[in-house]
């Protein structure tokens, strides 16, 4: 059980890391942009040539959500690593929470902003704006949870860091 442990717990963090930099990667390229200028800049989402990420997001979540929980069933009996593991998932699942009764509806909308006419181009701004500094604020908490997870990486079986 060991191995799988390490293995498991090697995998779930690739994905997390690969949440954090498409998260990183969305935030500084992608995101900026959409949401500088709504309604108009929201053809970057639905224009002729749009950015399309969603396919990726719905599947990096199952398959980080798969590994993180194996990695915690497998490295169940390394208290340590339970511990971190498991915080690492209370954040995950709180982000999550967060992402899909916030962060995704809002963005549809920003997505539709152009349809909607009783909305002003200032009170776009100010939405995108807070938008995206409420997931920083998300992005952070992420991050967080990956390092959680990288220090779960240190622990053995005594509880000790490895030597």
């Amino acid at each position: 059980m060991k191995k799988t442990g390490q293995l498991f717990l090697f995998i779930a963090i690739i994905c997390w890391a690969g949440i954090f930099g498409a998260f990183l990667y969305s935030h500084i390229a992608t995101m900026p942009s959409l949401l500088s200028h709504l309604p108009e800049s929201s053809v970057l989402a639905n224009g002729p040539y749009p950015v399309k990420d969603e396919a990726f997001w719905k599947m990096i979540h199952p398959v980080t959500i798969l590994f993180t929980v194996l990695a915690l069933i497998t490295n169940w009996k390394i208290n340590n690593r339970r511990k971190l593991i498991g915080v690492a998932m209370i954040i995950y699942i709180l982000a999550l929470v967060a992402t899909f009764t916030y962060f995704v509806p809002e963005l549809m909308e920003f997505f539709k902003s152009n349809q909607n006419t009783t909305i002003t181009a200032t009170e776009w701004y100010e939405r995108g704006q807070t938008w995206q500094h409420l997931s920083w604020i998300r992005g952070a908490f992420m991050f967080l949870g990956f390092i959680l997870m990288l220090l779960a990486l240190t622990k053995n079986y005594s509880g000790e860091n490895k030597k």
